[in-house]
């Protein structure tokens, strides 16, 4: 299994691991559905997709997401809706995303010295320190 190894800036430190699941659309992490764990609508490529045991690597939020995403976030932790992690492909610091991210505990990486985006496929298995901002790519085995 290749292995490939990433390095970027902790948003919000914490260890975490599972199959990514990746969007290459905009959305809020406010947007979540909260108690179901399942991405909205809005999101199409990942629509009705599970979310709590997965990592979740998106592209820049910055700038996405309302004032309420911060209880959605609150509210969807209680239910164990939210992702075991996060990689976002830049970010700035003070986004929704980020903020959520924080006050929810969920550990979270941000602009890395390769884009996730065409590196992380949906299935690959991911290994995160955000503290120390590494993120290992495991990648999913070719049929």
């Amino acid at each position: 299994m290749e292995k490939i190894v990433l390095r970027g800036h902790c948003a919000s430190p914490g260890k975490a691991e599972g199959k990514a699941l990746v969007s290459y659309e905009l959305f809020g992490i406010g947007g979540l559905m909260p108690l179901l764990g399942i991405t909205p609508a809005a999101s199409k490529s990942l629509a009705g997709e599970y979310l709590p045991d997965k990592i979740l690597v998106m592209p820049n939020a910055s700038g996405v997401g309302v004032s309420l995403a911060t209880y959605l976030v609150n509210m969807t932790k209680q239910f164990g809706g939210l992702p075991q992690g996060i990689v976002a492909s830049t970010d700035f610091p003070y986004s929704m995303t980020v903020i959520s991210a924080i006050i929810s505990e969920t550990p979270m990486v941000y602009n890395l010295d390769k884009d996730p985006l065409e590196i992380i496929e949906t299935g690959d298995f991911v290994k995160m320190d955000a503290g120390k901002g590494v993120v290992e790519v495991y990648k999913k085995e070719r049929r």
